[in-house]
């Protein structure tokens, strides 16, 4: 126990009741010496224990904010993302639907006009003479050779021409019948000569009136199918009908080639659009 003469802090005063449990001086005495503690533990006291615990508090009320934020800023970079990715992925489609259009398209002038054998540009991979040659009399019918064929003029208004290996053909015949029209049964017999020499002909597309040439006449065009000295063979025609002095006069042109040879239905193409006809047309476009 303390001395009676002992004096104390009240219990709110900020020193430490330990250490000064053993000071027994006057009350005199107490207060000037311990008048610079009192000072020293008053500015210790100045931040209440309390305030730690505010802090802390403080801390624990901004951390969901901060968590909140985070959270946002989180999502908002998600759905940046998102949008991101579905933009480009927006974009990628479009650029897909675009390159498929324009190879549709791309496709649809290569094969001409409504797909015609006999219509649209020559392909650019063959080389074609510069120098025109012609059938028919009077020069009505005018066409470019390609490069490596060779062939000419046949007896009366006929015309042909062979690739170098002669698996390829272009042909024109004079109808020597009284016909309205020409399909493959009427040009089997041409297609049978050398150096084509084509059997059983069959007919795959039946002829059709549409604009062909180099100068888009009228004229109908079909397709058959027959087997070659080398194989299945791809054939196309196309019925001329021309008139002359009040008569209608019937030519077949005709190009035939290996069914698997991209090359040579490529010359083929080259002798087939580049034709001109400069006559009287029997068949009317409407």
């Amino acid at each position: 126990m303390p001395p009676d003469n002992a004096t104390f802090f009240p219990s709110d005063v900020c020193v430490d009741y330990g250490l000064m449990r053993a000071r027994t001086v006057d009350k005199a005495g107490l207060v000037k010496k311990l008048l610079p503690l009192m000072v020293i533990a008053a500015a210790a006291c100045t931040e209440p224990a309390g305030d730690t615990g505010s802090s802390a508090s403080a801390s624990k009320s901004s951390a969901p904010r901060s968590a909140s934020a985070r959270a946002t800023s989180t999502s908002a970079a998600t759905s940046t993302a998102t949008a991101t990715a579905t933009v480009a992925a927006t974009a990628s489609a479009a650029a897909s639907a675009a390159t498929t259009a324009s190879a549709a398209t791309s496709a649809t002038s290569a094969s001409g006009d409504g797909g015609s054998f006999f219509a649209g540009e020559i392909p650019a991979t063959v080389k074609v003479k510069a120098i025109k040659a012609s059938a028919m009399d009077d020069n009505v019918l005018i066409f470019q050779p390609v490069e490596g064929w060779t062939g000419g003029k046949l007896p009366g208004n006929d015309y042909m021409a062979q690739s170098k290996d002669q698996s390829a053909v272009f042909r024109l015949d004079t109808s020597s019948a009284v016909v309205t029209s020409l399909g493959c049964k009427e040009i089997s017999t041409p297609l049978s000569m050398a150096p084509a020499k084509i059997k059983n002909v069959t007919e795959v597309a039946a002829p059709k009136l549409t604009k062909v040439g180099k100068n888009g006449f009228a004229a109908k065009e079909g397709e058959c199918a027959g087997e070659g000295p080398k194989g299945p063979v791809e054939i196309h025609f196309i019925d001329v009908a021309r008139e002359t002095q009040g008569d209608v006069w019937h030519y077949a042109i005709m190009v035939s080639f290996p069914k698997d040879s991209a090359d040579l239905k490529a010359e083929a193409q080259a002798w087939a659009r580049s034709l001109e006809f400069t006559g009287r047309s029997g068949y009317k476009m409407e």
